[in-house]
Formats: C-alpha cells, structure tokens, sequence
C-alpha cells in the first residue's frame, strides 16, 4: 500500500534543501567576491561601492513635463563602501539566512496542517474521538477536514497542532526531548516561532 504522507514529506524537504542551498550559494559567493574585491582595494580614503536610497512621489501630484517628481526621504540610505564592505556583507547573509530560517519554519507548520488532514481523511473514527465530532465542519454528510484543520488555534509555536499529533502518536513526545541529536525540540519551536514573529 503506498504512503499517503510520503508527498507531503518529501515536498517539505525539498522546500528546506532550496532554502539551505540558497545560504550555501550566498554565503559561498559573496565571501569569494568579499575576498577578491578587499585584495583589489588598497586605498586608505573611504569610497563608495554601492548605494541605495529610498524615494517617493506623490502619483497624484505635479510632474516635471510628464516625468514623476521624486522625493529623497531624510533617511541615510543603505550605503556600502571598502571600509564596511565586509561588515556589510555580513549583515546580508545574517538577514537571509534568518528569513529562510523562519520560511523552514512555516514550511513545517504547512507540513503539519496536511499530514493531520490527510490522517484524518483516512482515519476518520479515531480523529472523531481526537477532534471530536460537534468540532468538525461539516458538508452536507461529509467532514471537510481542510476547514476543520484550518480553524485550529494554532497559538504560539503551533501548541494546539502538535498537541494533536502528540496524541496521535504518543513516541512524538519522547523523540522531542529524547533524540540523537540531544535537542529540546519543543525549546527549538520556542525559538524559531519567535523569529517568524519578528520578521
């Protein structure tokens, strides 16, 4: 018999190799550039290398024969020069890496969402006596499980997901706290849940 959650499985890995080679692949190439562009810069005066600055216009406003009118905010704009360049640099792959940190994260929390729907679409009689019935959203004779799922209070670091699935198998619990790698999954949620907040 094939494994209904084996697509499931295998998309959220897929996802979280993308988002670890997309680091590998920054982090790689901008230290190599970083490296090659510092042994090319022996100047002691600061220069600049690249530059952003944020502009507005008021789309509804006077323009300049046709052309828009652009504002520069009294900001000091996202500067890089050969003297922070490095620093810079940095930052860049800090700032990603934890984007893609807290896209992992969700990817998990979507992973979680199908597995429970796709268990329950085939276990119907056990997920009555989890969800109970009166909290399943019905169509017509049938339980729509994707409604039902989605109206989980998901709370803070997914609580009320993993509640479940911790009652649905009660190894999961155990294997949080008590794995090869000696880490306290249900702190490492903690952790990234908060990040995903923040970003």
């Amino acid at each position: 018999m094939d494994n209904y959650l084996l697509n499931s499985i295998l998309n959220l890995f897929n996802k979280i190799e993308y988002y670890k080679g997309y680091v590998f692949h920054l982090n790689h190439d901008v230290q190599k550039f970083n490296q090659r562009l510092i042994e090319e810069i022996h100047e002691e005066s600061e220069h600049l290398i690249k530059g952003s600055r944020l502009v507005i216009s008021d789309l509804t406003g006077e323009t300049d024969d046709g052309w828009e009118i652009n504002f520069p905010l009294p900001t000091d704009g996202y500067i890089v020069t050969n003297k922070n360049y490095q620093e810079k640099n940095l930052q860049l792959i800090n700032s990603i890496s934890a984007t893609l940190v807290a896209l992992s994260y969700e990817a998990i929390e979507s992973f979680l969402k199908e597995i429970l729907i796709l268990y329950f679409q085939n276990n119907q009689e056990l997920a009555f006596k989890i969800v109970g019935e009166v909290n399943c959203i019905w169509n017509r004779s049938r339980v729509d499980w994707n409604k039902t799922v989605g109206k989980f209070k998901q709370g803070a670091n997914n609580k009320e997901l993993l509640k479940i699935v911790r009652l649905l198998h009660p190894d999961f619990k155990k294997a949080e706290n008590n794995n090869l790698k000696n880490i306290d999954l249900t702190n490492w949620f903690n952790a990234i849940s908060h990040l995903t907040i923040l970003r």
